[in-house]
């Protein structure tokens, strides 16, 4: 439920966005808001880990 209400509430502002900005800046914006907030919530944990172990990690993501 909450989920869709904030489709809506997005989709309700980006709506006005399109017809000043275009597309390209407004999807832009939308892909970063959602980025900051997933961030801020599903933050991982950083303690505990060396500098090495986050390396080797990212590098084994790369394809």
């Amino acid at each position: 439920m909450i989920g869709s209400l904030g489709i809506q509430v997005c989709s309700a502002i980006a709506a006005r966005l399109f017809d000043d900005l275009g597309s390209m800046p407004v999807s832009s914006l939308r892909m970063v808001i959602a980025t900051v907030l997933l961030c801020a919530v599903f933050r991982p944990q950083l303690t505990g880990r060396t500098r090495g172990s986050g390396l080797a990690s990212s590098s084994t993501a790369r394809p």
